[in-house]
């Protein structure tokens, strides 16, 4: 099979998801210290866990420090996380505001409803570690609802057509996706 070469920008794979345990962790990483920037995004997203939201904050700052990045944009999907509830997040990083929070779908050979592998080879239909373009018809409310879970792509994390493109406008030339 023919590997394709992507930048890893973080592999850091969650042990398991409880979206309750997350807003508990939220309050918590408020309470120990964090960035004033880390407050206020967990804040406008509490459902993010914080150890996902530091790393994206990690890469964004060497990334940004090298001149890697046009934009103070940074989108945080955390696979750890079942299908069924929004896990992705585009912040503004400029204004500290949520700009998005949506549902995303992950590919059909990492798992059902929760992503469990990850592969970068051509043909796996395993969600990728990487910056995307997505859009699809099997990720929505009502696809969640009627399977239990969403659709699954061929890889890349898809979310529903509705916000597709407007995302997609957002989240162009050079912004940062980080997948955890």
């Amino acid at each position: 099979m023919k590997r394709v070469r992507r930048i890893l920008l973080v592999a850091t794979l969650p042990l398991l998801a409880c979206v309750p345990c997350a807003r508990a962790a939220s309050l918590a990483a408020l309470e120990s210290g964090a960035s004033a920037l880390e407050t206020e995004l967990l804040l406008a997203a509490p459902t993010l866990r914080p150890a996902a939201l530091r790393g994206a904050l990690a890469a964004w700052n060497g990334l940004e420090l090298k001149g890697e990045l046009s934009r103070p944009l940074l989108t945080v999907i955390d696979y750890g996380l079942p299908s069924t509830v929004k896990r992705l997040w585009v912040f503004d990083l400029a204004s500290h505001r949520l700009l998005f929070h949506e549902l995303v779908a992950h590919g059909r050979n990492s798992g059902d409803d929760l992503a469990r592998s990850f592969s970068n080879d051509v043909g796996s239909l395993m969600t990728s570690l990487g910056a995307f373009v997505t859009g699809a018809p099997y990720v929505g409310d009502a696809v969640a609802h009627e399977l239990g879970r969403l659709g699954r792509s061929y890889g890349c994390p898809a979310v529903r057509p509705a916000i597709a493109q407007p995302l997609i406008d957002e989240l162009k030339d050079r912004t940062l996706l980080y997948a955890w």
